[in-house]
């Protein structure tokens, strides 16, 4: 709330000055000109932060409920602070019921609402009675949320191990493809390190540097050709040292004007932990065009 007002008393100074330009804005009284901007800028902040709640393939229907939420509390009486306040309560209890729903656990709602409104309009609790309450509480929860935990950790095993088992086959796969590739083309070089690269076009000047800024072009894809990443023809900046091992390796050999294929083993990738766009164990394998090279300090 303390956020909403700061929000709103800079927005006055500064609303008849914004965008004074836009037909739209001059259209607009004051007290729209403040809605506006206060809800494009807090749908925009509560968009991120809400962004991973749903899966994919419901986040339509979350936003369309999380928009008739948010319509509800706003089209209330807000001269009337308690529906503000019990609205907010039950937000925050829905969320903890909603994760004891995936534990297996059954809650009547009904008998929720009937019990919180004996306790907060009837006769007061004593502290003894809620303290005993809660102990009876936990007591029924706990063996329920502790079996929850060994059936989610359990999962959490297999998927490792299977994840495990897949980043084993590609690793196996990607060396298999390496060692076939440089049997077939000796022009393909290998550094210490294990990173292997073809030079298509060699460039002029010196490579980069650990601190120099590289502008570049740059397709990405697996072993059997398929894409999984590219700059999209535009071109990119990098420091050697934002990017995975192998290739910051490879733009180290460059200069600029240089084209290199670069084949990156998974120790020099992703490795295990790849993103799941990626998959574990893969070896990756760029074509990098060095457009600029901006020398660091």
């Amino acid at each position: 709330m303390k956020k909403i007002i700061s929000i709103l008393i800079s927005l006055i100074a500064v609303v008849p000055n914004v965008d004074a330009k836009k037909k739209v804005e001059k259209e607009m009284s004051q007290a729209d000109s403040i809605g506006y901007l206060v809800g494009r800028t807090e749908g925009a902040e509560v968009r991120g932060l809400v962004a991973d709640r749903a899966p994919e393939n419901r986040r339509d229907l979350y936003n369309s409920q999380f928009v008739a939420g948010f319509k509800a509390v706003l089209d209330a009486d807000s001269t009337v602070s308690g529906y503000i306040d019990g609205a907010g309560v039950a937000v925050g209890l829905i969320r903890n019921l909603n994760e004891l729903k995936k534990a297996g656990v059954e809650v009547s709602y009904d008998e929720i609402y009937k019990a919180f409104v004996a306790s907060f309009t009837g006769e007061e609790l004593t502290r003894e009675q809620v303290k005993a309450m809660n102990a009876r509480l936990v007591a029924i929860l706990r063996p329920k949320q502790e079996a929850y935990r060994a059936r989610v950790n359990e999962q959490k095993a297999r998927e490792q191990e299977d994840l495990k088992a897949m980043g084993d086959v590609n690793v196996a796969r990607g060396k298999a493809f390496i060692d076939s590739l440089k049997a077939a083309d000796k022009s393909v070089q290998t550094t210490a390190s294990g990173l292997c690269y073809k030079v298509v076009e060699q460039g002029e000047g010196a490579p980069a540097g650990p601190k120099d800024k590289v502008s570049l072009t740059y397709v990405g894809r697996f072993i059997d050709g398929k894409e999984f990443d590219s700059s999209r023809g535009n071109v990119v900046s990098f420091f050697p040292g934002q990017v995975v091992s192998g290739f910051g390796e490879g733009l180290q050999l460059m200069s600029k004007g240089s084209k290199y294929i670069l084949y990156i083993p998974s120790e020099l990738a992703y490795g295990m932990n790849a993103p799941a766009a990626i998959g574990p164990g893969q070896t990756l394998v760029f074509e990098v065009d060095v457009v600029d090279i901006g020398r660091g300090e």
